[in-house]
């Protein structure tokens, strides 16, 4: 990770103040995602999205959870494109279209979770989004070493969250039908040497 000279504050306030009904509209069409899409790649200057790259930012739209992916994968291309993070976030062609890959596959973990409004209006949520954009392009915040970005991310990282809770939760399954069968066969055994006496 490199350093970027950009502060997760800074993004904080980029991300709040990208329009809600931009983001909110962008899912609803494959058309029209996909020439956003277009366009911040053109800003970020790593030229025109291959056709391979496009049919897959149009195929989110084709069901419910697809099209809260891309608002908030228009979220992400209208914050990074933003003219205070854009120098940050420019990159080659291939590091885009990369860091673009990324970025689509968490916000499909994210959209399971949450809707966009949540990442615009939550402060918990813009700080994930922030976070999520950094790392996708490789990028340390401003005044953090590569550990404590990784340490913050982890704390502020709901998928991750959730994944810890449903493993907890099977344990916790598993321990008590373990305690079930435990009981059961005492209560066997215990029922065996009374047929006993």
């Amino acid at each position: 990770m490199t350093s970027s000279g950009l502060s997760i504050r800074t993004l904080d306030y980029v991300i709040r103040e990208v329009p809600e009904g931009l983001v909110l509209s962008a899912g609803l069409s494959a058309r029209k995602m996909v020439a956003l899409a277009g366009d911040f790649a053109l800003l970020l200057g790593a030229g025109p999205l291959g056709q391979e790259a496009s049919e897959k930012i149009a195929s989110d739209c084709a069901t419910a959870e697809g099209r809260k992916k891309s608002a908030l994968f228009a979220l992400a291309l209208a914050t990074v494109a933003k003219a205070e993070c854009r120098r940050h976030f420019a990159a080659s062609a291939e590091a885009l279209a990369d860091a673009l890959s990324l970025i689509r596959e968490r916000c499909g973990e994210l959209a399971a979770l949450h809707d966009a409004r949540y990442f615009i209006g939550d402060a918990s949520g813009r700080e994930e989004f922030a976070r999520t954009l950094m790392r996708a392009f490789a990028l340390l915040p401003e005044g953090e070493t590569a550990i404590q970005a990784e340490d913050r991310f982890t704390a502020v990282d709901s998928v991750e969250r959730r994944r810890v809770i449903r493993k907890a939760k099977e344990a916790q399954k598993r321990t008590q039908e373990i305690r079930l069968a435990i009981e059961a066969r005492e209560a066997e055994e215990a029922a065996s040497k009374m047929s006993r006496e």
